[in-house]
């Protein structure tokens, strides 16, 4: 093979790892690197939290570290930030979570107002994609009339969105509602990479949803679904949140089949 240069090996990152040995009664090892993250061992099972810095960084190394003023934590080395051309050394504390360290963590809630079917993640713009319903009353040209004209409570049914979700905040940049009249609910949803005609040797990350129709048994029910392929667009001159780029969906294709799309 090719030869071993100089500047290939000043250029590689080295991953160290740091045993946390009892740290906050947790069992495990801390993985420094671009993105960091704590891999625990705790009741036969393996799981791994990602660590996130303040700005951004990445960690090159990591010890433990104890003092009064920090009795079981970890300094950290951290690398250059989004705007910082230096590293700094930080001083951190792990979560004191030792019973529910084989448990996932959460780091904040965002109440949404709707239920939530699906979450993806769409990594080359840093956004979320989401199935989400709401309950609503049904339109009043499809009410019933007639000898049944007031005498049914309201109707309600359940109609399916699709929602994009913006990096950092999560706050909703994007919609694309699906045909509840049509009783057309979204029972899938994923990232796929697909190659497409404008770049045939790179995979394109779309967003795929697949649905299916669901009727009562006074209307005809349609024994079909349908795949949704989306991608995400960049708006040219339009700043999003906190400065960020904003994005938008744009359908690109869809299709029916004889089944539901699961």
């Amino acid at each position: 093979g090719a030869p071993t240069r100089l500047e290939t090996l000043q250029g590689v990152r080295h991953t160290r790892m740091m045993p946390l040995g009892g740290t906050q009664g947790l069992e495990g090892v801390l993985v420094a690197g671009r993105s960091p993250h704590c891999v625990l061992f705790a009741r036969g099972d393996v799981r791994v939290h990602p660590v996130k810095l303040d700005r951004g960084e990445g960690v090159r190394s990591a010890a433990r570290f104890t003092n009064h003023r920090c009795a079981d934590g970890v300094v950290m080395i951290a690398d250059k930030g989004r705007d910082r051309p230096r590293g700094m050394l930080k001083i951190c504390t792990l979560p004191d979570i030792a019973g529910a360290a084989d448990a996932p963590w959460p780091l904040r809630v965002r109440h949404s107002g709707a239920t939530v079917h699906n979450l993806a993640y769409h990594a080359a713009t840093g956004c979320h994609v989401a199935v989400v319903s709401r309950w609503e009353e049904v339109d009043a040209e499809r009410r019933p009339e007639g000898a049944y004209e007031g005498k049914v409570p309201p109707l309600r049914e359940e109609r399916f969105q699709l929602q994009l979700l913006a990096p950092y905040t999560l706050e909703t940049i994007d919609t694309y509602d699906f045909d509840h009249q049509a009783g057309e609910h979204a029972l899938s949803l994923a990232v796929c990479h697909l190659k497409n005609t404008r770049q045939s040797d790179v995979l394109i990350p779309f967003i795929c949803v697949g649905t299916g129709f669901v009727n009562g048994e006074s209307e005809f029910a349609r024994a079909t679904g349908r795949i949704y392929v989306f991608e995400t667009s960049t708006v040219v001159g339009e700043e999003g949140i906190e400065g960020k780029n904003t994005f938008k969906l744009k359908s690109l294709w869809k299709s029916s089949l004889e089944q539901d799309i699961k």
